[in-house]
């Protein structure tokens, strides 16, 4: 009996490792690199203020996204409505900045210019405020644009 249940454990043992090596071979033997270095990022990064403190890092995207997809920040609201931003980053000009403020499902609630664009602490530092009366308790998604070399760079919140 334990003859048996020794030579069962070593055949399933030997089968085990046979299917796992010819697995390997065949599903990775056109795989010659597995990985590969990005490159450095372009876009200037965007750093949201609230209470003195930098908060929310927002990364630019070259292409319009579905704002519905993008939930990761969250920003509440002082009651004046004012949005404070520093943007940084080698790559941060003086281009020209606007914003859209959309309802979760993509329609355009308001847009405009950013106000008060002026450098500060190594900075690009900007505000607009919403004109808009907001529902309380209610999503939005506000995208702020960057108009540089005929692209338009969008920041997602």
């Amino acid at each position: 009996m334990k003859k048996s249940a020794i030579f069962k454990i070593i055949t399933f043992i030997a089968i085990f490792i046979t299917v796992a090596y010819i697995t390997n071979r065949v599903g990775n033997g056109s795989i010659n690199s597995l990985s590969a270095e990005m490159s450095n990022a372009t876009l200037p990064v965007v750093y949201m203020e609230y209470e003195n403190a930098l908060v929310n890092r927002l990364h630019g995207y070259a292409n319009a996204v579905d704002t519905a997809l993008l939930r990761d920040t969250v920003m509440p609201l002082t009651k004046e409505k004012q949005l404070s931003f520093w943007i940084g980053g080698a790559n941060a000009d003086h281009g020209s900045y606007s914003y859209e403020l959309r309802a979760l499902d993509g329609s355009l609630i308001e847009d405009g210019d950013v106000e008060n664009l002026r450098e500060e602490q190594g900075y690009l530092k900007c505000s607009s405020t919403i004109r808009m009366d907001l529902k309380p308790n209610q999503e939005y998604c506000y995208t702020l644009l960057l108009a540089r070399d005929g692209n338009t760079i969008r920041y997602y919140t």
